[in-house]
């Protein structure tokens, strides 16, 4: 656990006072970063996934897609409110997981193995193909 603490305070030491940041789907420990540096005192404008913006309080569900994962909250945003808002160049910090990354930042949201024949097949990325390029960090 102590390692997974360590990641969440990682995570949360990219944020700068201001930004707007997008979680997605399975971003436990993301949505944990964002709380910590608000905890910290940053103002942080937070979008996610169930379209709650600026949650007052958060329960911790197994997803952070879980509707009932934020409490409360200033209003909601729909996906393509969120989408749009990046596409415009004002989505400061989106964390992304992925199966693979190389070092110039590439993401494998895919498969595992041989892409025709995979060992294992993951979900994909959702809208992150998009959100990729468009988030500054």
């Amino acid at each position: 656990m102590a390692d997974m603490d360590n990641v969440i305070k990682c995570m949360a030491r990219q944020l700068r006072d201001g930004d707007i940041v997008y979680t997605g789907l399975a971003s436990v420990p993301a949505v944990l970063a964002v709380a910590l540096a608000r905890y910290w005192g940053l103002n942080i404008w937070f979008i996610n996934v169930t379209e709650i913006y600026d949650p007052r309080g958060i329960a911790i569900t197994p997803s952070s897609g879980d509707p009932y994962s934020f409490i409360g909250g200033a209003g909601f945003m729909t996906s393509l409110d969120a989408f749009d808002l990046a596409r415009r160049g004002q989505l400061d910090v989106m964390f992304f997981s992925a199966a693979q990354v190389d070092r110039r930042g590439n993401m494998n949201l895919s498969v595992i193995g041989n892409y025709d024949k995979p060992r294992v097949r993951l979900p994909g990325g959702a809208a992150a193909a998009y959100l990729y390029r468009r988030a500054r960090r």
